[in-house]
Order: structure tokens, then C-alpha cells, then sequence
């Protein structure tokens, strides 16, 4: 065995001696099953679906309810009960996970999105389709924690970064592909056995076929592999989505700290646990941070497609574009935030984000149809800035969501991060509910030209420019302890150091 001996003195000047064995991450060195490929190309593929689920519909899912005769602000009810399912699916697949096999879990949830897909096409009013996109979003909770619940299974603590990396890029391409495919269906229109394929219900048949190739693959081909002695899938699954395993130290972006070592200190269990969280007031900020983003982009995604209608005359084919290329911003953008992490301080980026968003959401408002804005003033058409406007708000989420959740993350010492991290998810869950009833709400409810705009976009902004007052005023607090020693170390070497100096002495072999 190697040992050694580890001198630490912190940054108070206090020494500290202790004795320990050196050891390579057991988990690393755990005897896996043999890695069964096939099944992972499954479980990446549902993935990849479980991406296009929502934004396949979206674009067109107004357009449907006005010709099933729904009132404009039920729109509101059917994209929140989409992420109430989630909310619901979720944390229905963790009691489970330790009950039934993944491949019973898969094949559960890929059924019901089957039934609730058959549901959306076949609609004979305004209530099928709230009731399909609801147990849709359960569906697709409770399938995207199973997923990760396999991968936490089957996977070594150091090979997690490099699949929670590849599972995030392919759930954002299934974003882009939803509304790209959906684009193609909304050409046909034809009816066969009596049902009825057109721009309305194509996104429906996608799914279904979606879901029908999903149940088809984890019959045939998923093989299950039991719990690893020793192992939770349940916490498993948390540490994946948190972006590090059980025993392994958080990972660069989207490191959410839930384990007893610190990232940015480098100190031992003991010492972290002596740690005392973050002043309630910064937690309190960053919380408002990430239910702003949520809440911003929730209303953007509820209203884009009837704002693009009544302005600009769009139908489903248009809408379809539009979602698809702010796709393919978000991609890019994502791409930008992986790199520049590694570089570029959390709270850094968190201002970049909310100046991003702002801009965004200035751009979006119809200025020329108030009453009171200077004729003398030339701006650009406003489907020039609206589509400006909404690319550079997919750029500045995805920048905004992911940071913030990882900084708040280093911040809360281990012992608190389960009460704390379910504080941030609440807020965050609570933004994607309420946010779609405010869009239709202040959208459909402001009278006046122009004004809606203003005070639905408007509100957004002066969210942004208070998230912004935030950061300001919690500058110094936004920093994890050795945060500043961490990344001038990531430019000369490559991770992170301890806070305080480390000194390793390193004995022989015996």
C-alpha cells in the first residue's frame, strides 16, 4: 500500500498532522459488469427522445387548441402541466428505483408516453391534450431518471464526467431535432384508417413513434444489469444529475458538491463538515437568480409561437424554424459555457447571462407601437429584433441555468445540500408552473397596442436588473473558498488546489 503523510495549514495558520493511507478511488477499481454498449446506444437514444418530447409540441400546440375550440389562455394549463408531470415523474422513478429493474422502469414510462401520445393525436377536444401533455411530462420524468439511474450503475466515478458531458449534449440536440422534424411533418396532410396526420397532430405521431421504437429497443436489445453491491441507484442517480459520483470530487461545470470533499479546498471530510453554510441571503440570491432564468424562458417558450401569429402572421411551419434554430444557438452557447468555465469565474458568467438576457428580452418589446416612443427614432422591423431578441435569450440561458446552479452548489457546505439543493430545485420547478400562466396572462390581458409586449418583456427585464443588483451586492460572497488559487492553478496546471497551503510527503513502498 501507498502511504503517506499530509501537513495542511489552513488559512488561519493553524497546523494540523494526521496520518493516512493514500488510496486510489475504490469505485474506479470496483469490479463492474461487463459494459454492454447496445444498451447505453438505447438509453442515449431515449435520451436523445426524451429531448424532442416538449419541443416538438410547442411550436405548434397553440395552433391545435385553437382549432379544438380552446380559450387562448388554456395554452398556459397545457405547458405547465408538462412540467408538473416532470415534477411528478421524477421523484416517482427514485421511490421505485431500488423496487423494480431498469428495464421494467423504461418499458413502464415508454408505454405510458405511448398512450398519452395516441391521446395528443387523436383529441377529441381542449381537455385530451392537457391530460396527454401532462402524463407525458410524467413519462418523461420518470424515464430521464432511469436513464441516469443506469448510467450511474455502470460507470466508474471517473469515467461520470465524460457521460454526464454526453448526456447533456444529446438531450440539447434533442431539443434542436423536435422542432426540425416536426417542420418536415407539418407538410402532410392526409388521413388514413381514419386518422388524421396533418401540421396539428404530426408532432403526436412523432412521438408515438418515438415512444413505440423506445419500447421495441428495451425489449429487444436493453439488457439490465443488478445493483453493484453496496451501491444506492437512487443516490446514484442524484450525484449524475449533480455532475459528479459517490466518492469522486465535483467536476467542472455543473459540479454540484454533494459529497464530503470540497472541490475548491481541498480539505479532508472533517474539516468540511465544520463548515457553516453561506449567509441565508446569498442562498436567498441565487434561488431568485435561477427562478428568474426559469421563469424567463418559460414564458418565452409558452409565448413565442401566438406572439409570432398575431405579429407577424406565422403558422406552424415558421414556428417550427424558429424554435429550431434558437436550438441551435442554445447548442452553440453550451458548447461556450463548457469551455469558458474553465476559465472564467461562476459569477462572472452569472452577470454575463443576466446582461445577455436583458438585452434579449429589450429586443423582443414592440417599442414603435407605444404611444410615447420618439418617431424620430429608427429602429429596425420588429421581426428583425423579435428574432434577435429570441436567439440571444437561448444564448444567455443556457449560460445562466447551468452556472448558477453550479456555483450554488460549491457554495453550501456538504452536510446542507440536500436541504439547500431542493430549495434551488423548488424554485426552480415553481418557475416553469407559474411562469406559463403569467405569459398568457399579462399577453392576452394588457389592453392597449403594444403595451402587452412591453409589460410581459418588461417585467422579465427588470427581473434581470435586479438578479444583476444581486450579484452585485453578494459579490464577495459568490466566490467558493480557494476559488481565485483554483483557476489561476487550472491555467498553468490543471485542477484545483487546496485552500492554505498542502504539503505531501509521499512514503516508500513497503
Amino acid at each position: 500500500a501507498v502511504t503517506g503523510s499530509l501537513r495542511v495549514r489552513d488559512t488561519r495558520g493553524n497546523k494540523l498532522l494526521r496520518d493516512q493511507e493514500s488510496r486510489v478511488d475504490s469505485e474506479s477499481l470496483e469490479e463492474l459488469p461487463a459494459r454492454d454498449w447496445i444498451s447505453f446506444v438505447v438509453v442515449y437514444t431515449m435520451i436523445f427522445f426524451n429531448g424532442c418530447c416538449f419541443t416538438a409540441v410547442v411550436p405548434s400546440v397553440p395552433f391545435y387548441l385553437e382549432v379544438l375550440g380552446a380559450a387562448p389562455s388554456f395554452l398556459g394549463w397545457v405547458v405547465s402541466f408538462y412540467s408538473l408531470g416532470q415534477i411528478v415523474g421524477s421523484p416517482t422513478a427514485g421511490f421505485l428505483a431500488d423496487k423494480l429493474s431498469s428495464k421494467k422502469m423504461l418499458t413502464m414510462s415508454s408505454t405510458l408516453g405511448f398512450i398519452s401520445s395516441t391521446m395528443y393525436t387523436v383529441a377529441p377536444n381542449h381537455w385530451f391534450i392537457l391530460a396527454s401533455r401532462f402524463l407525458t411530462g410524467i413519462s418523461a420524468g420518470t424515464e430521464f431518471t432511469t436513464e441516469l439511474a443506469y448510467i450511474a450503475r455502470n460507470t466508474t466515478a471517473t469515467e461520470r464526467t465524460t457521460f454526464l458531458a454526453s448526456v447533456t449534449a444529446v438531450n440539447v440536440v434533442g431539443f434542436i431535432m423536435g422542432p426540425a422534424l416536426t417542420t418536415v411533418l407539418a407538410t402532410l396532410d392526409f388521413t388514413i384508417f381514419g386518422l388524421a396526420v396533418n401540421k396539428y397532430t404530426g408532432p403526436g405521431w412523432l412521438l408515438v413513434i418515438m415512444f413505440l421504437v423506445d419500447i421495441i429497443m428495451v425489449q429487444t436489445l436493453f439488457k439490465d444489469t443488478g445493483n453493484t453491491a453496496g451501491r444506492d441507484d437512487a443516490s446514484e442517480a442524484s450525484g449524475l444529475l449533480n455532475g459528479k459520483g459517490s466518492n469522486s470530487k465535483p467536476n467542472g461545470y455543473g459540479s454540484l458538491n454533494v459529497s464530503g470533499d470540497k472541490s475548491t479546498d481541498g480539505e479532508s471530510t472533517e474539516a468540511g463538515l465544520d463548515e457553516p453554510p453561506p449567509p441565508l441571503t446569498v442562498i436567498a440570491a441565487l434561488i431568485f437568480i435561477q427562478f428568474s432564468f426559469m421563469c424567463s424562458w418559460s414564458v418565452l417558450e409558452t409565448i413565442t409561437s401566438p406572439l409570432a401569429s398575431d405579429e407577424f402572421n406565422w403558422h406552424v411551419q415558421e414556428c417550427n424554424l424558429l424554435f429550431t434554430f434558437g436550438g441551435l444557438v442554445s447548442l452553440l452557447a453550451y458548447v461556450a459555457f463548457v469551455v469558458a468555465s474553465k476559465w472564467v469565474q461562476d459569477r462572472y458568467l452569472i452577470l454575463y447571462a443576466l446582461v445577455v438576457c436583458f438585452i434579449g428580452l429589450m429586443l423582443m418589446i414592440d417599442w414603435t407601437k407605444l404611444l410615447w416612443f420618439p418617431e424620430w427614432i429608427y429602429l429596425p422591423p420588429y421581426v428583425n429584433r423579435f428574432v434577435a431578441g429570441y436567439m440571444t435569450m437561448n444564448a444567455g440561458f443556457m449560460t445562466g441555468r447551468p452556472v448558477t446552479f453550479a456555483l450554488y452548489s460549491k457554495l453550501v457546505p456538504s452536510q446542507y445540500q440536500g436541504k439547500y439543493l431542493g430549495w434551488m430545485v423548488a424554485g426552480g420547478s415553481a418557475a416553469r408552473t407559474l411562469g406559463p400562466f403569467a405569459a398568457v396572462f399579462l399577453y392576452y390581458g394588457i389592453p392597449g397596442l403594444g403595451n402587452n409586449l412591453l409589460v410581459l418583456f418588461g417585467s422579465e427585464a427588470l427581473f434581470q436588473l435586479a438578479c444583476l443588483v444581486l450579484v452585485v451586492l453578494s459579490w464577495k460572497h459568490l466566490l467558493p473558498a480557494g476559488g481565485e488559487k483554483r483557476f489561476d492553478d487550472d491555467r498553468s496546471t490543471t485542477s484545483s488546489e487546496s485552500k492554505g497551503q498542502i504539503s505531501m510527503h509521499i512514503g516508500k513502498r513497503s
